[in-house]
């Protein structure tokens, strides 16, 4: 059993009124959870359009490079907003000329870094936070087998921690060091999970056309739903089927609208590379999908705190600048990716890249959290119909069809699955609610 049961820790929460927690937030009620799952995942929608900054500095930046040249940045596919962060990479990559993929993606996720201070800043004293961490963390470490178990409960006269414990007596206990343990191997697996769907992104995109691939890396929605009930154990249910189905239905619709085409456009070449690149879109879509389902089986505690996801977030980002910069000289010495600094102006564009994923990570990992993959998966592709309008309003443009028909597919399918997940949630609700009385 748990050094702490629920109650304890939703007691000692409540009582130290901490910031994870929205006022009169039950963590137990299923259905306050989902209101909290919207509301952070209206952060990582809040983060995505954000980028629309960006994509004003691009314009401006490549109306000065190319002068006289007129450029509409309306013409880019919307369907790339899900991947916004890479459309500044690509931004730095192609525009800037700065060819260095692996090393914008280690600084990026090395960033991860400034949310531990960002959330003790915010915080009400470090205290509180160390003790909601283990105490959050302790629910995880005893769902990992009898070796867990036995380390945080063999002597517990002698050594348990009680729930007024310091800090300092926590971290020094034996039961709460083996907390620690974990959250750190937790931190580094994802930290190598994240990287690698993130790094199979650049190997495609120089195989395909972006647009295809954009099509494809928003299927790790269905991979997702898959995933979840091989290894989380969720029912197979008609409405997140065509929920599923139409958000890709959706996001191919926009990825494949038909541009006029550029007189140097070079024709797509549909032999080796174009079904190896497809192929290994899909194997990162997968990956991606997979990563989502890991983390909500192996780094959700039962009790939902964004403190604790803020943090593991924060140490994969720890993690990531102390060890994974190992394949930077590899990359350099084989020729695969000489290393060169960036100047102070790209640099900047990299950082913006950092900052945005910063904000968007936290949100959506605490969203898996307090949801599950499918749901942040498909919600985080609403920010597409919000973009479309955002873009519409500032660069005063019309919108084509097929993004019309693609955000209404989209919206269609976050609404549906609301429909069937809140309609689970209040069955579920009312049985503990009979349970209690």
């Amino acid at each position: 059993m748990p050094l702490h049961s629920d109650d304890e820790i939703s007691h000692f929460l409540n009582e130290q009124n901490l910031h994870t927690v929205l006022p009169g937030f039950n963590r137990k009620n299923v259905l306050s959870r989902k209101y909290l799952g919207l509301g952070v995942l209206g952060i990582c929608v809040a983060s995505f359009v954000a980028q629309t900054v960006s994509i004003d500095a691009r314009r401006i930046f490549i109306a000065e490079k190319y002068p006289g040249e007129q450029i509409q940045v309306s013409n880019i596919l919307f369907a790339e907003t899900f991947y916004k962060l890479q459309e500044i990479t690509q931004f730095v990559q192609k525009d800037m000329e700065y060819h260095k993929p692996y090393f914008i993606l280690w600084i990026s996720h090395s960033c991860y870094t400034f949310i531990i201070p960002l959330q003790i800043a915010i915080g009400s004293n470090p205290q509180n936070y160390i003790r909601e961490l283990l105490m959050v963390g302790s629910q995880l470490v005893t769902s990992f087998g009898k070796e867990a178990r036995t380390f945080l409960t063999d002597d517990e006269d002698e050594t348990e921690c009680q729930i007024d414990a310091t800090a300092y007596d926590m971290i020094l206990s034996k039961q709460y060091r083996h907390v620690v343990v974990h959250l750190f191997k937790l931190a580094a697996f994802f930290a190598i999970s994240i990287c690698v769907p993130a790094y199979i992104w650049y190997i495609a995109v120089n195989l395909i056309a972006m647009a295809n691939l954009t099509a494809i890396y928003n299927t790790s929605c269905f991979f997702a739903y898959i995933f979840s009930i091989l290894l989380l154990g969720e029912s197979l249910k008609l409405q997140k089927v065509i929920a599923v189905a139409l958000s890709i239905i959706g996001i191919v619709i926009m990825s494949n609208q038909k541009n006029a085409p550029k007189e140097d456009q070079v024709p797509m070449n549909y032999g080796y590379d174009f079904v190896a690149g497809n192929v290994i879109a899909c194997i990162g879509a997968s990956f991606y999908g997979l990563y989502e389902v890991l983390y909500k089986k192996y780094a959700s505690p039962s009790t939902p705190s964004g403190l604790f996801a803020n943090t593991l977030t924060g140490l994969m980002g720890v993690f990531t600048f102390l060890f994974l910069w190992i394949p930077i000289p590899i990359l350099h010495i084989t020729g695969i990716e000489p290393f060169a600094l960036p100047s102070a102006r790209t640099f900047g564009y990299i950082l913006l890249n950092a900052s945005a994923g910063v904000f968007f990570n936290a949100s959506f990992m605490f969203s898996i959290a307090l949801t599950n993959p499918l749901f942040a998966s498909i919600g985080v592709m609403v920010t597409i119909p919000i973009v479309t309008m955002v873009d519409m309003l500032v660069t005063h443009t019309s919108v084509a069809l097929g993004t019309v028909v693609g955000s209404l597919c989209i919206l269609a399918a976050f609404g549906l699955l609301i429909w069937a997940d809140f309609k689970s949630d209040r069955g579920k609700q009312s049985i503990q609610e009979e349970d209690i009385g």
